[in-house]
């Protein structure tokens, strides 16, 4: 190991050292300004009412989403997307050569 690279080691030791010191004082500048805090044995936030299985089923039954309908809509969102995209590609490909390539012909004209 090189001498420079063993001397930044142990700069940034010292470094360190200087911090953990300064944070040993702070502790026990603190430790007597010490606040109680509340127990953890009650949970922070209350508990929901528990609830009938059997009632659990028979609302949740009626939340359950509709496959055919959700993907008939996922595939008409993505068709209506595509074509949006496809028409402002062509949209810019006509404003592109209409504004730099007016002056020549599109063909063999």
């Amino acid at each position: 190991m090189s001498p420079e690279k063993l001397s930044q080691l142990r700069r940034q030791r010292e470094l360190v050292q200087q911090h953990l010191d300064w944070l040993d004082a702070e502790i026990a500048d603190n430790a007597g300004n010490q606040t109680t805090s509340p127990s953890r044995d009650t949970p922070i936030a209350p508990a929901l009412d528990p609830v009938d299985p059997a009632i659990a089923e028979i609302a949740g039954a009626g939340m359950k989403p509709d496959t055919l309908t959700s993907s008939t809509e996922a595939k008409r969102g993505c068709l209506i997307l595509f074509f949006i995209i496809m028409g402002m590609l062509a949209a810019t490909l006509v404003g592109i050569y209409f504004w730099k390539y007016s002056d020549r012909p599109l063909l063999f004209s």
